[in-house]
């Protein structure tokens, strides 16, 4: 029997040995890649999950920072908040120390420079027959009592825009005038005067005369120059001087309980608003002999319901035209220092002119005082805004009145009336009210003037500086145009007129056709 080759079986080719390489080779080949497999998940699994680890990691650290970054923010911040509130405290403490002004240059400069004043009204307030009593009454009691007292005047100050100056023992001390100058300071000066005398008699009153012996009140006041600035360094004080404080002081120790003395000055500021009971010359130490008025109330017709401390509307309406001479004084000192040049007729003297003729119709036509405040007022007001937006001035005239008066003590309906003069009073309606008619005319009144082709020419200036006008010819003819339908609403403006109006449109023409050649 024939040997079958093996050579020719493929599978039978390799001998046992060679086998047994082959399988090692291949469980060689296995095991390793067997643990390049797992190499690889392990790197993947490394790439997997330390990415989100680290990620993780880093999330804790940011959240602790955070964390970290937030206290100290809050801390900082209630740090800051504490500095806030003392710095706070201190100003609260130096305003309620020394006047606003004054407390501002402090805190700019460090100092606060003194100020001549021309007129100030000066009140002493003295307590009679404290010191025996401080000696009997329990003094805590005492002090209570006293400090009620001083609180309700430091009220009536703040009501009447007095400064208070310092209280010593059982005596008070204030002054209107300062530190913003003003010349209605007589009058409130002895309206506050006399709601401290009747605070008094209240008090007696609610006590039953229990404490009617403390209780009476010696006031005196007197108005003139003083020199007022802060003393001290580390406490600070505003004080005034002068010999008006040292007659001030004479006025109260020559007074008597219950009465309130001023001086000749003071009276003459002031006679016009109140009754007075004349005392004639009284020694005065150091001082000769001095005129002396006790002050009997506010006069008659110009009380409310007939109390002699309560100003009515009248009386109130004649005290705010006297602080016009104030509101004046801040809109001529605006319109000098902030109007642009271009506008060389809506001047300061424009508007004192303006209100100046609005008064002249207005006594002729026989408004009230309280009309006679709207419409003066409305008139001094008119171009201020001209300082801010010519061609919206009105608007801007009207937002210096919001700001403006409430602090002359104009009320929201007074300031309400003002703004609607400043925004009809030149328009054209055939239902105008007393007020806008006096508004008109005394606007236009310069239409029947002598100087009403030199009142044009400043006007046309004006409006070519503005790039309004270019042509004076052109601008005349339509001066005409206007003069020639304009009317006078008021009889007081058609007496006043310097020239009637067919004559003025006959001398305009005259003027027009003579630049024609």
């Amino acid at each position: 029997m024939k040997k079958k080759s093996t050579y020719n079986n493929p599978f039978t080719a390799f001998s046992v040995k060679d086998k047994f390489f082959g399988i090692s080779f291949v469980l060689f080949f296995q095991e390793i890649w067997s643990i390049h497999i797992f190499y690889i998940i392990i790197i993947f699994a490394f790439l997997y999950f330390y990415p989100k680890r680290a990620k993780q990691k880093l999330e804790k650290q940011r959240k602790a920072w955070e964390k970290k970054f937030a206290d100290k923010t809050a801390e900082f911040q209630e740090e800051i908040k504490l500095i806030n509130r003392k710095n706070k405290k201190n100003e609260d403490l130096l305003a309620n120390m020394l006047p606003t002004q004054t407390a501002n240059e402090i805190k700019s400069h460090g100092k606060a420079s003194s100020h001549r004043f021309k007129m100030v009204t000066i009140l002493f307030a003295d307590i009679q027959g404290f010191t025996k009593i401080a000696e009997q009454m329990n003094p805590e009691v005492l002090i209570d009592e006293l400090d009620k007292i001083f609180f309700y005047f430091d009220s009536l100050a703040e009501k009447y825009n007095i400064e208070k100056i310092k209280t010593i023992g059982d005596a008070y001390m204030c002054a209107g005038g300062i530190p913003v100058k003003n010349k209605t300071n007589p009058i409130e000066v002895i309206l506050a005067a006399l709601e401290m005398q009747e605070h008094l008699k209240k008090l007696h009153e609610a006590n039953d005369g229990k404490y009617s012996k403390i209780w009476n009140l010696r006031i005196g006041i007197h108005s003139g120059p003083v020199i007022a600035g802060v003393v001290g360094k580390k406490k600070f004080s505003y004080d005034i001087w002068g010999d008006s404080v040292n007659v001030a002081s004479r006025m109260e120790s020559s007074g008597q309980s219950g009465r309130v003395n001023v001086s000749a000055t003071t009276y003459e500021l002031t006679k016009d608003f109140f009754e007075f009971e004349y005392r004639g010359k009284m020694p005065v130490k150091y001082k000769g002999e001095i005129e002396m008025y006790f002050v009997q109330g506010i006069k008659a017709g110009l009380s409310e319901f007939e109390n002699i401390i309560s100003p009515n509307k009248q009386f109130k309406a004649r005290l705010s035209l006297l602080r016009m001479s104030d509101i004046k004084e801040i809109v001529v000192a605006k319109l000098t220092k902030e109007l642009p040049k271009d506008i060389v007729f809506h001047n300061h003297e424009f508007s004192i002119n303006f209100s100046n003729k609005v008064e002249l119709l207005g006594l002729g036509e026989n408004i009230s005082d309280e009309e006679m405040l709207y419409v003066k007022t409305a008139a001094l007001l008119y171009n201020i805004g001209m300082t801010k937006n010519y061609h919206q001035f009105i608007e801007k005239s009207k937002e210096f009145a919001h700001e403006t008066l409430p602090n002359f003590f104009y009320s929201d309906n007074q300031i309400h009336i003002i703004c609607e003069l400043l925004e009809s009073g030149l328009k054209k309606s055939k239902n105008k009210s007393i007020l806008q008619k006096i508004f008109h005319d005394a606007y236009f009144e310069y239409f029947c003037s002598f100087e009403f082709i030199e009142i044009l020419k400043a006007l046309f200036k004006e409006n070519e500086n503005l790039g309004k006008e270019n042509s004076m010819q052109r601008f005349f003819a339509k001066q005409l145009k206007q003069l020639k339908k304009h009317t006078f609403y008021t009889k007081t403006a058609l007496i006043l007129r310097d020239i009637k109006k067919q004559e003025q449109i006959v001398q305009l023409k005259s003027y027009i056709q003579k630049q024609k050649y």
